[in-house]
């Protein structure tokens, strides 16, 4: 194959993942790609040039761009993941996922945070000294706020999906910060990418997933990463990952189970490390500093 055929090749397949809605098309496209990458070393270049234009049009900042296309996505960054998981690191792919799997969420609590201010400043009683115009276009500002965020909402849950993101995509994220955060796919990053997914809102999204049995396993698999590094000890123990584990052991599957008992076992081991039995409020101060 000439370097043309295999770009020309690359484009199809990019575009049968992108397009189809057919899943085992598009599994039979990304596997074909993933051979091409295997054997030619041009197809690899070729996608790595595209990959950050990808990136963008697979996590878009306007809440309008969202999509079911742009979902599809999700598929074609965890197929490549262990191909071009430096890059994606490079290119801020961590906190990407995060604020795409909390985009409900956040939206939510800001809507809540809106309302809960202009309540209150109605309760609150008139300020002595600031003038009535200084009041009132205050609160117009308040309203405006509030009323953009109720239309973000609206707007969110207009969408074909519902605002929800799909189960498959889900799945697909948690997979892809699984392989994000391991040492075996990304060899320089993964530490980045721990304590960036740890620091982020991302880590409530992943906790809730233990609660869903069809995440479960995946879920863990991201916290299993989390828990082999000191510096995000802290972030795991604030999110109260203990009690959310433990509703893990009572899961029949003997590789869930397993998997929740590595990771207790890590976080307990690095917790009776770094924490001080007399002070035990220095748990965090000691983490950062290592």
């Amino acid at each position: 194959f000439t370097k043309k055929d295999l770009e020309l090749s690359c484009e199809a397949l990019l575009e049968q993942i992108m397009g189809t809605d057919h899943p085992k098309r598009r599994q039979l496209s990304l596997r074909m790609l993933r051979k091409l990458l295997k054997r030619h070393a041009n197809v690899h270049g070729y996608l790595a040039l595209a990959l950050e234009s990808l990136v963008n049009k697979g996590f878009p900042v306007m809440l309008r761009n969202w999509s079911v296309d742009v979902f599809r996505l999700s598929f074609l960054f965890d197929g490549l993941a262990d191909f071009f998981g430096e890059l994606m690191t490079n290119l801020n792919i961590v906190p990407r996922i995060a604020k795409a799997m909390v985009r409900e969420l956040d939206l939510a609590a800001r809507v809540v945070q809106r309302r809960y201010r202009i309540y209150r400043e109605r309760c609150r009683p008139a300020w002595a000294g600031v003038p009535f115009d200084v009041r009132m276009r205050r609160k117009l500002v308040q309203n405006m706020d509030l009323e953009d965020c109720n239309k973000k909402w609206r707007r969110m849950h207009s969408m074909a999906f519902g605002g929800v993101l799909p189960v498959d995509v889900t799945q697909a994220y948690l997979r892809l910060l699984g392989q994000l955060t391991d040492k075996d796919v990304v060899s320089t990053g993964y530490r980045e990418n721990r304590l960036e997914l740890a620091q982020s809102s991302g880590l409530i999204r992943v906790l809730l997933c233990l609660r869903d049995h069809q995440y479960r396993f995946l879920a863990l698999r991201v916290l299993a990463n989390l828990s082999k590094q000191s510096a995000t000890l802290a972030e795991l123990l604030k999110g109260s990952v203990g009690f959310t584990l433990c509703d893990c052991l009572h899961d029949a599957d003997d590789a869930v189970l397993s998997r929740t008992l590595e990771v207790l076992d890590s976080i307990a081991q690095k917790a009776a490390i770094y924490s001080d039995v007399n002070s035990p409020e220095t748990l965090e101060s000691e983490i950062s500093l290592n």
